[in-house]
């Protein structure tokens, strides 16, 4: 089973050649219907979540759902995929975004803006312990504030963090130093009273990565990550400006390798976006010009576009301007 969070719905989604799925009892139907492909069905668990941003399944079947402003709650599921109980295990209205639990699930973790918190779960009962314990502080406030946890499969004692940007684009953020739109791994076997610093210790896994929110490890424990791209993007040709923002700059597949090791290479955010099928937004003999909408940054140079590539990159102030296909 597949669980995955959609505004203030979760839907459990099953891979199935049968008929659709029955509805969960006394739970109304969604708002809207999802096209789904050949092969796939879903329903509706459970609705009236207050902004649910992510969840984690305990090796019991419990569902673990963070709420912005609620903290975290937890849901008994059937072997249908429906909630049968729900209650609030964790009152916080600073926990935002990041969840993930220890290998042995005796260990929860979650985050707010500015920090990762650690509790004692109880596999048993399902309960945690009173006292938050603060793995890592110190991190930035304002901007992305979406911090997304993971912990390598074969290394529990490593956690990983991301860090998104200040703003739509954060030029300061091009040095790693500042610790903005990056990614980092911090020891929680070890981890020092009061917690780690998150600007000025751990390592690296990468830097120049917007808000890389969707973080996964493949199967020879390789992190991979996924970001959302710059917002307000627009085009102009001639005399006309195109709003491009739908599509453009595109989503981005980031590989960042073994976090064992630091990895301080760049990832291009924020002085270099990627941009799908420009050929067929600007012909070859068409100069084009993106910038960003003047109320968020005035700073774009001219872009190269390359008509021949499915993909180019787009150039801000002090970068080289790439393609890639």
């Amino acid at each position: 089973m597949k669980i995955s969070g959609v505004g203030a719905t979760v839907l459990a989604i099953i891979v199935s050649s049968q008929a659709l799925l029955s509805p969960c009892p006394n739970v109304r139907g969604p708002s809207v219907s999802y096209n789904t492909a050949p092969g796939w069905s879903y329903v509706k668990v459970v609705g009236g979540l207050r902004s649910p941003r992510d969840l984690v399944l305990d090796s019991l079947g419990r569902l673990l759902i963070i709420e912005v402003g609620v903290g975290i709650t937890q849901h008994l599921v059937d072997a249908h995929g429906c909630i049968i109980n729900t209650r609030l295990l964790i009152s916080r209205d600073d926990l935002n975004h990041g969840i993930c639990l220890s290998a042995d699930g005796k260990t929860l973790y979650a985050s707010s803006p500015s920090s990762v918190f650690r509790w004692d779960y109880d596999l048993n009962t399902g309960d945690v312990g009173q006292n938050a314990v603060e793995v890592v502080t110190g991190m930035w406030t304002s901007g992305h504030i979406s911090r997304t946890l993971a912990i390598p499969p074969h290394r529990q004692d490593l956690l990983v963090v991301s860090h998104g940007s200040d703003m739509n684009i954060d030029l300061d953020s091009s040095n790693p130093e500042i610790a903005r739109a990056i990614v980092k791994v911090f020891n929680i076997s070890s981890a020092p009273a009061g917690g780690y610093k998150f600007v000025s210790e751990g390592w690296n896994a990468g830097y120049g990565l917007r808000n890389e929110v969707g973080l996964a490890f493949d199967g020879n424990n390789m992190l991979w990550g996924v970001e959302n791209s710059a917002d307000n993007i627009v085009r102009t040709v001639g005399d006309t400006i195109i709003d491009i923002h739908a599509n453009n700059p595109a989503e981005e597949l980031n590989f960042l390798g073994d976090v064992t090791l630091p990895n301080d290479n760049w990832y291009g955010y924020p002085r270099v976006l990627h941009s799908v099928e420009a050929r067929l937004a600007v012909g070859p003999r068409l100069p084009s010009r993106p910038a960003v909408r003047p109320s968020t940054h005035r700073g774009f140079q001219r872009r190269h576009v390359c008509p021949d590539l499915r993909a180019t990159r787009t150039q801000l102030p002090g970068a080289l301007s790439t393609a890639r296909v």
